[in-house]
């Protein structure tokens, strides 16, 4: 009887030893690849990898000393990225919550106040490790952002003097309108995908892809698509690779690190793409004009910006304007309707 009732003990505690081992395996194969790249980590009381702060590659902090990752749960695993500290006289916990608004708009990292310590987190669901470590580097630079914005936030209001070294502020200037800071595009199309927690790059091949979970529709005529975060991943060119990818949201990567913003008029797209280094083209007879849409006049407008080395393009469309009855100039903000990205060369 004693063997019967192990038996059953047994099947009912065996499945939560091996959720708990398959989840300290992703972690482990995390770890492993963070040496590799030079990025020393080390498990801490928690069971989480503790990486110096210094290691993100975000410059320094006077408030956070270490990093964490953690990996829980069962597949999709829930990993986290995160840095901690305890309160003070100065950071208190009222005051982590008077600005999280503040911190947390348009980014993908966020500040959590809790009960005694507060964290700043980024956060994500992974079927593997290397979902993790495809956008590690980003996920450094997002906890990097709000970072700078506490220490900055400290200093308004009279607190300790911090600073971390990064270099993430100023920007050219453009135009009359101000839409937040700008920032040089990258000519690099590594620098700007992935763009989200899928880890999927422009050229990746879609079989791959499925293999690792995700799902394409397989349309008659031979193209597939993928949907993820209001953008959706093509493969126009039938060859079985992402090829194009348009953008519906626009990724909180590249509003923070480069300023991205539906705000912006098609006059300052075009400047920001061109003082990046692009080619700009209009598209013949797609010259911008005033046009109609529900009754008030809209901007009908397109163009093209070629990455320097022709490896990649964008293209940007203006069609609606707004509802302030003001989208109809090139100077109008908010007038930005859709636009993709598309790979011309694997």
């Amino acid at each position: 009887m004693k063997k019967f009732y192990i038996i059953i003990l047994l099947a009912l505690v065996m499945p939560f030893i091996a959720v708990a081992q398959d989840a300290k395996s992703v972690q482990s194969a995390i770890s492993r690849t963070l040496n590799q790249r030079g990025i020393p980590n080390s498990p801490d009381s928690d069971g989480d990898l503790s990486i110096s702060y210094q290691d993100l590659g975000v410059g320094t902090s006077n408030i956070f000393s270490n990093a964490y990752v953690s990996v829980t749960g069962e597949q999709p695993y829930f990993a986290k990225l995160f840095v901690s500290a305890s309160y003070n006289n100065t950071v208190t916990r009222e005051f982590i919550m008077s600005i999280s608004n503040e911190l947390n708009a348009y980014k993908c990292a966020k500040i959590i106040p809790f009960e005694s310590v507060y964290q700043i987190q980024c956060e994500m669901y992974i079927k593997d490790a290397t979902f993790f470590t495809a956008v590690f580097s980003r996920l450094c630079k997002q906890i990097g952002f709000v970072v700078s914005d506490l220490e900055d936030a400290i200093n308004r209001q009279g607190g300790n003097s911090y600073s971390n070294n990064n270099n993430y502020g100023g920007g050219n200037s453009y135009g009359g309108n101000s839409y937040g800071s700008t920032r040089l595009v990258p000519t690099n199309l590594n620098e700007l995908f992935p763009i989200d927690y899928t880890g999927i790059r422009l050229g990746d091949v879609i079989r791959n892809l499925e293999n690792k979970g995700m799902k394409f529709e397989h349309d008659n005529d031979g193209t597939s698509n993928f949907a993820v975060n209001g953008n959706r991943y093509w493969d126009f060119n039938k060859d079985g690779r992402v090829n194009s990818v348009f953008i519906d949201e626009i990724p909180h990567l590249w509003e923070s690190l480069y300023g991205f913003s539906r705000e912006w008029s098609y006059d300052k797209w075009m400047q920001v793409m061109r003082d990046s280094g692009y080619q700009i083209s209009i598209y013949s007879g797609d010259e911008p004009k005033t046009s109609t849409f529900q009754g008030r006049k809209v901007l009908k407008a397109e163009f093209k910006a070629l990455a320097p080395d022709g490896s990649f393009e964008f293209y940007f469309w203006f069609n609606y304007g707004n509802k302030n009855g003001e989208g109809y100039s090139t100077s109008s903000p908010n007038t930005l309707d859709d636009f993709r990205v598309k790979i011309n060369r694997y």
